[in-house]
């Protein structure tokens, strides 16, 4: 009589797919999930420091490029955060796409 063992609908999985067994959740599932979490984190963490950044006022600000209202405006020093900013989630993204699996 053949064995029951693995005869389960959707029981079978690859080999080295990294999933725990008996959750029917592959492992480089998981794994994205982690990577993309991992990545919002990030990317929320970096953007409130940023916001604090252009927020406040700092020694080096410079010269009001875009007056916005009376006491607020955009200075040349708010340039150099935003691009620092730009260049931080351009890296992010690319860490996190390049993570994936090519198929």
């Amino acid at each position: 009589m053949p064995s029951a063992r693995g005869c389960r609908a959707g029981a079978r999985r690859e080999v080295g797919d990294g999933g725990e067994p008996g959750t029917g959740v592959p492992g480089s599932y998981r794994r994205a999930v982690i990577r993309w979490t991992g990545a919002v984190v990030t990317a929320l963490v970096l953007s409130g420091f940023a916001l604090l950044l252009l927020s406040g006022q700092y020694v080096r600000e410079g010269p009001v490029l875009v007056t916005l209202t009376a006491s607020h405006g955009i200075h040349r020093g708010d340039l150099g955060i935003v691009a620092a900013w730009l260049l931080g989630m351009i890296g992010l993204l690319t860490g996190v796409l390049a993570g994936r699996r090519q198929r």
